[in-house]
């Protein structure tokens, strides 16, 4: 863990996989000055994110900023990767909004997601859930 860095973790089947674990983590890395930003593929619906941050607090991690992604159709109009399939447009949202928020440390479990952040930002270290 890095003093000041950035942590971004996926919510379904990162931290849910695993809520002990991460609500450890998540309380380390921000008691050693960095940041944990919770960024998930789940609707950005006021009453999902409602429910997320109740989720969130009833696993104990310990976050930031909550990031859920906007509609599919947001995604194809905001998307400047024109090489990449509707649905890929809609996870590069994940990648945007960690290369925005500076992220340095990426956990997910969807490997199209890993592709991507390998493909479109190589700084990033991603790990792999699984």
């Amino acid at each position: 863990m890095k003093d000041g860095f950035t942590l971004g973790l996926d919510m379904d089947g990162v931290i849910t996989s695993s809520p002990d674990f991460f609500a450890s983590l998540s309380s380390q890395w921000r008691n050693n000055g960095g940041r944990v930003n919770i960024v998930s593929s789940r609707s950005d619906r006021p009453d999902v994110i409602q429910a997320t941050r109740e989720e969130l607090s009833s696993f104990g991690i310990s976050y930031d900023c909550l990031f859920l992604m906007p509609s599919i159709e947001a995604a194809q109009v905001r998307c400047p990767e024109s090489n990449l399939d509707w649905y890929q447009k809609y996870l590069w949202q994940k990648v945007a909004y960690c290369l925005e928020s500076n992220i340095e440390y990426f956990y997910d479990d969807d490997m199209k997601v890993i592709e991507l952040f390998k493909m479109l930002a190589p700084r990033i270290n991603i790990f792999h859930v699984v």
